[in-house]
């Protein structure tokens, strides 16, 4: 695991505006295509009352990821590294 805590940790030390805005956009892009599934809307749905104890609308949560910065998305991932709260989940053909 600590290879890979390295490369998240150097991945966010370098990272640029321009990867930002990508990234930012193709989040926008996925969680508003997600809308159009009803599945995905009840997911939503229950995991915000779940976690937080309330509906969370859809442009509350586009909002907050538009306030993400490069300070703080490097910041928020080297804490986790450093804390070791890192997870791994994968798949392996049956």
């Amino acid at each position: 695991m600590t290879v890979m805590a390295k490369e998240i940790l150097e991945l966010t030390n370098n990272l640029t505006e321009d990867e930002l805005a990508a990234a930012k956009s193709q989040l926008k892009g996925n969680i508003i295509l997600a809308m159009e599934s009803t599945e995905s809307r009840m997911n939503r749905l229950a995991k915000g009352e779940f976690y937080f104890g309330r509906y969370i609308p859809l442009d509350e949560i586009l909002s907050s990821l538009e306030a993400v910065t490069i300070f703080r998305a490097s910041t928020g991932c080297g804490r986790n590294v450093k804390s070791r709260q890192l997870y791994y989940s994968g798949f392996r053909p049956c």
